[in-house]
């Protein structure tokens, strides 16, 4: 049994560039204070692995924001920030594999090459792409599955990384990581659209 929204079209639906900009920059400044100024990364790093941090969680971010939109019934705010989502997630997935070494992801590698963990990031990272990039190729109940299934995959490639999400003494300056702030997100995102699903 599926369920249809019962939102009212909002008459706000106008696309703004602004909750995109302040999502952006909070990651980026989220992502700098936490891995520069309380953690070990240095300057040197923020070209790549800094932005790589905050377009990842930029990318859920706007996810769960696209997901409420189209909950509200503002389905042209969401269509935009949804193809937003594609782009950053592409960057991201071209940064990850870019620097998809052991010394930047020592947890995703073990002394034979990389581990399950990596193995099951990388896997779940690129179906997670291949669906967002579907979206936009189907519609009725085929494009609103495949939004869910990005939302599951996005779910998916953050879950092998849960080993540090409960270990808090480990976090530096007790900010969460970004993994966990993004599985939350995309949590958000998935029941929102499964909740508002189509008919």
């Amino acid at each position: 049994m599926t369920f249809s929204s019962n939102t009212p079209s909002s008459n706000n639906d106008n696309f703004s560039w602004i909750p995109i900009i302040a999502i952006l920059s909070a990651s980026f400044v989220y992502a700098i204070i936490r891995y520069s100024f309380f953690g070990p990364i240095g300057m040197e790093h923020w070209p790549s692995y800094i932005t790589n941090k905050a377009i990842s969680v930029f990318a859920v971010g706007l996810l769960a924001l696209s997901a409420w939109n189209y909950a509200q019934g503002r389905k042209e705010s969401s269509r935009q920030q949804g193809r937003l989502v594609w782009h950053a997630a592409l960057i991201h997935s071209g940064l990850s594999l870019a620097l998809l070494q052991a010394d930047y992801y020592p947890a995703f590698f073990s002394t034979k090459g990389m581990n399950a963990m990596g193995e099951l990031v990388i896997l779940f990272g690129v179906i997670g792409t291949y669906a967002l990039w579907q979206i936009s190729h189907h519609s009725g109940i085929n494009h609103h599955r495949f939004k869910q299934l990005a939302c599951a995959f996005a779910l998916l490639h953050l879950l092998p990384m849960s080993t540090s999400w409960f270990t808090i003494e480990g976090w530096y300056g007790f900010m969460p990581p970004l993994s966990l702030i993004s599985a939350i997100f995309a949590s958000t995102a998935l029941l929102l659209y499964w909740r508002y699903r189509s008919e």
